[in-house]
């Protein structure tokens, strides 16, 4: 599930993206896509303009040596890549994982 949500995360953000964030939600939007992270519930949500939400309040956990943790501390980081602006959508907790 992590595999295809990065997958998702990339193809959705490429050029350019408009940001919009919430008292409870850091949303990204480009091309037609947006995803959003609700901060509170640790859930992110990928609804496309043309279909609606393709995910709605999914959890994304990862798995370590005392079980599954939650993916939470979603913030939106501006990067330059090959001479271009994106965002990238991350998340800071659990510490030591990298998404």
């Amino acid at each position: 599930m992590l595999r295809l949500w990065k997958l998702a995360i990339a193809v959705l953000l490429t050029i350019a993206p408009s940001l919009a964030q919430a008292a409870n939600a850091v949303s990204i939007t480009s091309h037609g896509w947006t995803v959003t992270a609700d901060i509170d519930q640790f859930t992110l949500t990928i609804a496309s303009d043309k279909i609606g939400n393709i995910l709605q309040s999914v959890r994304l956990n990862v798995q370590t040596d005392s079980g599954f943790l939650p993916l939470k501390g979603w913030v939106v980081e501006e990067k330059k890549f090959q001479g271009r602006s994106i965002s990238e959508l991350r998340n800071r907790e659990p510490a030591g994982f990298s998404n």
